[in-house]
């Protein structure tokens, strides 16, 4: 999927002119947008070749290295939703395993989930019978009824056109509707440490990637009011392995970047334990100072 490199003429989120140069990532380039702080892969993958992409890399396994956080973060966002007496059903784009629309069924939330991926769509029966509608994104939605909630968690960083999409979105909640956002933290602790190294940066698929600024920005633009944003560190574990990656430029094996802690799985259990109890103050700074490694968002419709 090498392409001959070119320089972008704008911003593929803000449509912006003024760009910076980041850094390469061998089959595309890391540019960064001056107007809103967001920065792009060029060239961008077409839709075509993302979905042969996402083909060639599926791996059920995937899921399952990720389940404790997808449960913590669904926990998160359902708290707060409940908080705020939100009616309880939603719509969750790109559903994956289902592990959020597992959570909130037990909440006794209404839930319906969109995702691409037949085998995925396979993969949540071993949770339950869920209302999953299969395909493209845009016309699922173009198929779906109005919802009090719609969830995107790790999705809008795959996605060519965010601004179109979250506006296809907007049309898609009940008035006074709530949004709820997760994508990677291009401000986080552990790109800033691993660079290059850190894995979420050197997924293909990920076209774009967000800052707080960046996001907030996004959101107004697509007539959301941003309510709360939060920067989760969810594994303290993630922060000792982007330490260790400091200064190093491309030197992880693909599978250990994919596990992003190597270390973890070929340390001792109690090991691990002792390591994770002493890097949890370093999980709650980071969340604190907006330097976690992911992004967190709760808008409403305007």
């Amino acid at each position: 999927m090498k392409k001959e490199k070119t320089n972008p003429k704008q911003c593929v989120l803000c449509h912006g002119i003024k760009l910076n140069y980041v850094e390469s990532r061998g089959w595309d380039d890391l540019w960064e947008c001056c107007v809103c702080k967001g920065v792009f892969a060029w060239p961008q993958l077409k839709y075509e070749e993302l979905e042969q992409y996402y083909d060639d890399v599926t791996d059920l396994d995937y899921f399952s290295k990720y389940k404790n956080e997808a449960l913590r973060r669904a926990k998160v966002i359902l708290d707060f939703l409940n908080k705020k007496r939100v009616k309880q059903e939603v719509l969750d784009v790109g559903c994956g395993a289902g592990y959020f629309l597992k959570e909130a069924t037990d909440q006794n939330w209404r839930v319906e989930g969109i995702e691409l991926s037949k085998k995925v769509i396979e993969r949540t029966k071993e949770l339950g019978e869920f209302k999953i509608h299969q395909g493209e994104i845009k016309s699922c939605l173009d198929q779906c009824p109005q919802y009090e909630v719609i969830t995107a968690q790790h999705i809008l960083e795959h996605i060519h056109d965010p601004l179109t999409f979250l506006k296809q979105v907007h049309e898609k909640l009940k008035p006074g509707g709530w949004l709820v956002l997760a994508v990677p933290n291009y401000d986080s602790w552990m790109r800033q440490w691993a660079g290059m190294n850190w894995v979420l940066l050197r997924e293909q698929g990920h076209l774009l990637h967000f800052s707080s600024r960046s996001l907030a920005s996004l959101l107004k633009r697509s007539q959301f009011q941003l309510v709360y944003q939060t920067a989760p560190q969810w594994n303290a574990l993630d922060l000792i392995w982007a330490w260790r990656q400091k200064g190093k430029v491309f030197e992880l094996k693909e599978k250990e970047s994919q596990q992003q802690g190597g270390v973890q799985k070929r340390s001792h259990e109690w090991v691990r334990q002792i390591v994770d109890l002493l890097a949890q103050p370093f999980a709650w700074m980071a969340q604190y100072r907006g330097r976690g490694g992911e992004l967190l968002a709760f808008a409403r419709k305007q």
